[in-house]
């Protein structure tokens, strides 16, 4: 017995040693030739006579430690241009909760700098209450920042309460500077808004007698004809409304009637006069069926009458208005604050705004949806190259005017047809705008404009449209500047 354990513990002994003397020999081999252990890459050796297997990760699967830059599509690519898959890690409930609680801590703070800063609103401060605007849309993104203003203002200014004049007038020169510095989405983030509340309220009322009850209708019409005074927006869309409210002309729509032509009457007159008499003979018919027996109506319609017959006599003595000097001065302070930076107002219709959110914002983004089904003469009359489907402009051939100008390509025939069958030269601003050209093309737009000037004999028309287009954006300074000193050559002769 004692034999066989002395021979088991030599066989124990000498099994040890051999194992010791093959782990040697592995660590000799791979500091000899850290290639030789390839094939046992991952594994953890235990003895000679078990291996346990150990799985590494893959250096792909790690995260690339590399720059990944994002491309015009928004899609992540790595240094060599491949396309990095996000991985759609599952987010857990309270961290979802978390980070919705950090954004809207955000926008809580947004919120609060905004409501102060309307609270404070002032003509003379204007300039650094612009720039606080300025920097939060630098901090936050647009469309918050925007939508955010548009709800303070409409909750500080549409309210039961009667808003003063010069109240409204702060607040619109406020939107008129970010109109023209950050962009007319601004603006037109508040006009939608503004328009929808007004024409919810104005679905509200159903009778005679419920339409004498709150001053938000009249705080709304206000602000629209603020809008239209601090060029934000064109008399399009204050006849639309009128002819919204003619249509219906109770109690409240004759008041919302006074409030618009005691504003903003000589203006709408002066700036589309053949607008102004349509408007003022379906009023004056409207007024000549007033029934007698409603006594407080019929003596807001002969206010509304002598109202209307100053302004169609151009007659300001009979149309004061609340702290015109006022007025006259933020006209100054925004001239002085946008110098150059002008943006052209909206020209855009009642129906346009009401229905933005199914056929889109062509005043923003330059097109919208009209639908599968949309009339041929409403679709032609909504599109800006609606001379190109006439071909004539009272009574003048186009086709035949391109040939005498010698503008012979499609793109000149369709700037040279946006312009010419404009009213005025804000309009055709506007239509040579809507036609989306690239930015290559805008010598096209100059050489169009210059020979229209050099055949017209120096017709002010082009050379209002010259100066705007100059002032819309600086790479048109360049082009137009030798038009520009022709301009004033001839003017100086």
């Amino acid at each position: 017995m004692e034999e066989e354990d002395f021979e088991n513990d030599a066989l124990s002994k000498d099994s040890e040693s051999t194992d010791d003397d093959d782990d040697d020999d592995d660590r000799t081999a791979r500091k000899t030739n850290p290639k030789a252990s390839g094939e046992d890459k991952g594994v953890l050796k235990l003895s000679q006579n078990q291996k346990k297997s150990v799985r590494f990760e893959d250096k792909a699967n790690t995260g690339n430690s590399g720059l990944v830059k994002e491309d015009i599509y928004g899609r992540l690519r790595d240094e060599k241009g491949n396309i990095v898959k996000e991985s759609g890690a599952f987010v857990p409930p309270g961290k979802r909760s978390q980070q919705q609680a950090t954004q809207n801590e955000g926008l809580d703070a947004l919120k609060s700098q905004i409501s102060r800063i309307i609270n404070r609103l002032h003509d003379r401060q204007m300039q650094l209450f612009s720039s606080q605007m300025q920097n939060l849309f630098q901090v936050y993104s647009r469309a918050d920042v925007s939508e955010t203003l548009a709800n303070e203002m409409l909750k500080d200014s549409v309210r039961n309460e009667p808003l003063k004049r010069n109240r409204a007038m702060d607040s619109v020169l406020l939107l008129a500077v970010l109109h023209s510095k950050i962009g007319n989405e601004v603006s037109g983030v508040f006009l939608e808004l503004l328009v929808l509340k007004f024409n919810e309220i104005f679905e509200t009322l159903k009778d005679e007698d419920g339409a004498n009850t709150e001053n938000q209708m009249e705080n709304a019409a206000l602000l629209l004809c603020q809008l239209y005074d601090f060029k934000i927006i064109d008399s399009h869309l204050i006849f639309c409304i009128m002819e919204k409210l003619i249509d219906r002309f109770f109690i409240k729509d004759v008041h919302l009637l006074v409030v618009f032509w005691k504003e903003v009457g000589l203006s709408l007159r002066k700036g589309d006069s053949k607008a102004f008499k349509n408007i003022y003979l379906r009023i004056m018919e409207a007024i000549s069926k007033v029934d007698k027996a409603l006594a407080h109506k019929r003596m807001l319609a002969l206010q509304l009458s002598e109202i209307l017959l100053a302004v169609k006599n151009n007659n300001p003595q009979k149309l004061p208005r609340e702290d015109e000097e006022g007025f006259e001065s933020r006209q100054k302070l925004l001239k002085a604050l946008l110098s150059d930076s002008v943006s052209p107002p909206f020209h855009v219709s009642l129906n346009d705004l009401l229905s933005a959110e199914q056929k889109g914002k062509w005043w923003l983004v330059g097109s919208a949806w009209t639908g599968a089904d949309a009339d041929l003469n409403q679709l032609q009359s909504s599109n800006v190259e609606k001379s190109i489907v006439s071909l004539k402009v009272d009574g003048v051939d186009l086709t035949k005017l391109a040939q005498k100008l010698h503008i012979n390509t499609d793109v000149r025939k369709k700037i040279l047809f946006a312009i010419v069958s404009a009213d005025n030269y804000r309009k055709a601003f506007e239509n040579v705008m809507k036609l989306n050209l690239p930015r290559r093309q805008d010598g096209e737009i100059t050489y169009v404009i210059k020979i229209l000037y050099k055949k017209g004999k120096g017709n002010p028309f082009y050379a209002h449209l010259a100066e705007i287009f100059r002032k819309h954006h600086k790479r048109f300074e360049r082009l137009l500047g030798d038009l520009e000193g022709r301009i004033k050559k001839k003017m100086g002769d």
